[in-house]
């Protein structure tokens, strides 16, 4: 159960022992207004998947002697959800698993996981980012590692995120990753990922689409006009001067914007860049990125 899930929770768990205290629900005749133990408790749950084809989902609890429901949909995009019956658009083709949590008076409680497979990725607003969790050698497999310059700023993958890191002593340094991507002319678009670092020097962080083809050892690194889209640099206050963690949306302070719309349908190119030059370019660890997503605005 993860810290979101238990923080809500341990505030269910209040409201329910206040209510045991003070109250006797004549209609639950099973516990007699009493707490009741988990015996008495069924987590059991149906997944309604009537609108599959268009990736929403409805979850279906049972009712009896259940006074509160948690739900985590697994996918990253969901939040927990409260409700008996909740509805969830999941977006991404894939296996999710679905935990419900069934609460009862007195803080009784059991958790039950089933598994949700979904198809096919929603047209509009399914991640087009191939291994954008870098979950396994699967997902590696779909980056190519893009050398800009120099020797000793590198990108490695893990599992579950992709890292850049070293340091350039003696000279500029950048190395980049990157993946082609089919768009549809006209549409919008939205490019994010997750980020964590600990304090840099003398280094930056970018974001590019574009429709210009890398090229390995372009020490310039561009690749059209207006290409940039995300950035972060320890220059001009821009960040990553002390320990730094969220979305680069939300950190971004030098780019066109995570919105993008093309004229034209065809191949553009997602690059994420980084480097530097110094001692502890990169600070401790490096930079650490997931959940890389580029999606449909609806």
């Amino acid at each position: 159960m993860n810290t979101t899930i238990n923080k809500i929770f341990t505030i269910a768990l209040i409201f329910i022992g206040f209510s045991t205290i003070s109250s006797c629900q004549p209609e639950e005749p099973k516990s007699n207004g009493l707490a009741i133990s988990a015996d008495a408790i069924s987590a059991d749950f149906t997944i309604d998947q009537s609108k599959a084809a268009s990736n929403e989902f409805k979850f279906i609890g049972k009712t009896e002697n259940i006074l509160a429901n948690f739900w985590d949909i697994g996918d990253g995009n969901n939040p927990v959800k409260s409700g008996n019956t909740v509805s969830a658009f999941i977006p991404d083709a894939g296996t999710y698993t679905i935990q419900h949590t069934a609460v009862g008076r007195g803080g009784a409680s059991k958790t039950k996981s089933e598994t949700l497979m979904v198809a096919t990725s929603d047209l509009a607003s399914g991640n087009l980012v191939q291994g954008g969790k870098f979950l396994n050698a699967t997902d590696h497999a779909k980056w190519t590692i893009l050398n800009i310059a120099g020797t000793h700023i590198n990108w490695t993958f893990g599992n579950g995120f992709a890292n850049v890191g070293g340091s350039s002593p003696s000279q500029y340094s950048q190395q980049g990753i990157y993946q082609a991507l089919q768009i549809v002319g006209g549409r919008k678009y939205k490019v994010d990922m997750k980020i964590s670092g600990s304090p840099c020097l003398n280094t930056w962080f970018e974001l590019y689409v574009g429709t210009v083809v890398p090229q390995q050892n372009n020490v310039g690194g561009d690749y059209n006009s207006g290409g940039k889209r995300l950035s972060i640099k320890t220059f001009d206050g821009c960040l990553m001067t002390s320990a730094f963690s969220g979305k680069l949306s939300e950190l971004n302070c030098d780019g066109s914007g995570s919105t993008i719309q093309f004229p034209t349908s065809g191949t553009v190119y997602l690059v994420i860049r980084s480097g530097g030059f110094g001692n502890n370019t990169l600070g401790l660890g490096g930079v650490k990125v997931t959940n890389v997503e580029f999606r449909g605005i609806k």
